[in-house]
């Protein structure tokens, strides 16, 4: 239900636009604003064979094969909005992405970006990734992932935190070029980046609605491509916001769906 879309923020969502990296689990829209063009690096079979862990059924044949951090398939303002969700995290490059996705999108357009809380996730014992970090990735133009120190963190932080069983080897993460997560965050940190492409790139996002609530796993922005005329610094310190009633009814359902399994 589109109730259940924290804060119900899709409703930003209107006119043409791409999703980036859904796999399997594609964000609801409304079909009648909304007409999406699923975007994936690979194509449905490559997509099956590097994601075991998801079933295949459930992963969809995107309509274009492209990199998220190499959106030239898609002309400079072509798009009313760009849904990157639990994606950046998963990119060597997140500024390069992000200028991309800023590139697409028409001024007023919409990138509806999702982003694991660190704090709470598999990555808590990892430290936040450091805006020098990823300048330097950008810098660099880190487009594939050269450097192993990153699955060499995510190796001994949270590989070795699961039990043997399902734990990975860094010789099969290196390997398989698995799409761990390179970077984490929290929202300050995003903030941050935002605040620094604005000021270094000319890159302008407009916080306009957000989600974030302490404890959850992950927080949602907003951003609306803002031109340079109108482009203030973000706010560092993010409070919570969050809907009172989506929370209630949300622990409606899974209390529901609860007693469902137990009968």
């Amino acid at each position: 239900m589109m109730l259940f879309k924290k804060h119900n923020l899709t409703k930003y969502l209107k006119g043409k636009g791409i999703e980036i990296g859904a796999l399997g689990n594609p964000l609801m829209v409304n079909p009648k604003k909304c007409r999406v063009t699923y975007v994936d690096w690979l194509d449905r079979e490559g997509l099956i064979r590097h994601n075991p862990a998801v079933p295949a059924g459930c992963i969809r044949q995107p309509d274009v094969v492209g990199n998220a951090m190499d959106l030239n398939m898609f002309a400079d303002e072509s798009m009313d909005f760009v849904i990157a969700s639990h994606l950046l995290e998963h990119l060597p490059n997140p500024i390069r992405a992000m200028k991309e996705f800023y590139r697409v999108l028409k001024t007023g357009g919409i990138l509806y970006l999702t982003i694991p809380d660190k704090r709470w996730t598999f990555d808590k014992e990892r430290p936040i990734t450091s805006l020098s970090h990823l300048v330097d990735d950008y810098t660099k133009e880190a487009f594939l992932e050269r450097d192993i120190s990153h699955y060499k963190e995510w190796f001994s932080l949270v590989e070795q935190n699961r039990p043997p069983q399902t734990r990975a080897s860094l010789e099969y993460l290196l390997a398989n070029r698995c799409m761990i997560h390179f970077h984490v965050w929290q929202p300050e940190s995003i903030i941050e980046m935002l605040n620094y492409m604005k000021n270094n790139l000319g890159v302008c996002y407009y916080l306009k609605d957000y989600y974030y609530r302490q404890k959850d796993i992950d927080f949602i922005f907003i951003l609306k491509k803002a031109s340079s005329s109108f482009c203030p610094d973000l706010p560092f310190q993010i409070k919570e916001k969050y809907s009172i009633i989506w929370l209630f009814l949300y622990r409606l359902k899974e209390r529901v769906r609860k007693i469902k399994l137990v009968d």
